[in-house]
């Protein structure tokens, strides 16, 4: 695993597009749509709100507990790498 702080769009990009991209966790909402443009497998984090849905296949989403993205289920967030075929039990 691997943290990446980016300065602008360009670097984003790049990182996200990079073919050893092999996952992408975030709750980014610009993130999540920059990585169904390019397929990239990715761990979504949502508010627990209703309609809420990435457009990316590969994506597998992990729904908070409350009002706040960061309070989840660590079970989902499991399930979800599962999901995304990057975690084996």
């Amino acid at each position: 695993v691997f943290y990446f702080e980016t300065s602008n769009p360009g670097d984003l990009f790049a990182l996200i597009a990079h073919p050893n991209n092999a996952l992408t966790i975030t709750p980014d909402t610009s993130v999540i749509h920059i990585t169904a443009v390019f397929h990239k497998k990715t761990v979504i984090f949502y508010q627990n709100i209703y309609g809420l849905a990435s457009h990316n296949a590969l994506a597998a989403t992990v729904m908070s507990t409350g009002n706040d993205v960061n309070i989840f289920d660590m079970n989902c967030f499991t399930e979800s790498l599962k999901k995304a075929e990057v975690y084996n039990d």
